[in-house]
């Protein structure tokens, strides 16, 4: 975790305690109102620690795709090194015009799918009423309507194109 939003959800949590210990009324409202600007603040934070490095890897056949949580040089960095694998070790080449980097706001083409990055930062509050970060920066895989969806409904049976007799002709 990020220090700075550590100390400020541990600064939350004593707050907290402080608030439930409160007998003075004046004392505890200037205890929410610190309260809600230390939370306030905590959903700016990013949580995570920025140097945090990830990488996935999803293979299907020979199409790979590897989502990196790092800067472009890194994932320049792996792209050469698995060109030298491949070539050095599996005695094959990799394709440059299929071989691409590509960021994750953008949408990826992975097995006929789209798959990217939300970049939702809104805050909304969950079931139980505390207020929290939605979606943001999860993967999102989108099914194309027309190649995928519709194309299999029309295959099944499961929906048909109705012809309407032309009037006044």
């Amino acid at each position: 975790m990020n220090k700075e939003y550590k100390l400020t959800a541990s600064m939350i949590e004593r707050l907290s305690g402080r608030i439930n210990r409160a007998n003075d009324e004046n004392e505890r409202n200037d205890l929410i109102g610190l309260y809600r600007e230390y939370r306030k603040k905590m959903l700016k934070l990013p949580c995570k620690s920025q140097t945090d490095k990830k990488l996935k890897y999803i293979r299907y056949a020979d199409d790979f795709l590897i989502g990196v949580n790092g800067s472009k040089k890194d994932c320049e960095q792996i792209k050469e090194q698995i060109k030298e694998f491949i070539r050095n070790d599996l005695k094959m080449e990799l394709s440059d015009e299929k071989t691409l980097i590509t960021h994750s706001s953008a949408t990826a083409k992975f097995l006929g799918y789209y798959i990217s990055v939300r970049r939702n930062y809104s805050i909304k509050p969950d079931k139980n009423g505390i207020r929290k970060r939605s979606l943001s920066n999860t993967v999102q895989l989108t099914i194309p309507f027309q190649e995928k969806i519709e194309k299999f409904l029309f295959q099944k049976d499961a929906v048909r194109i109705k012809e309407t007799p032309h009037k006044g002709y």
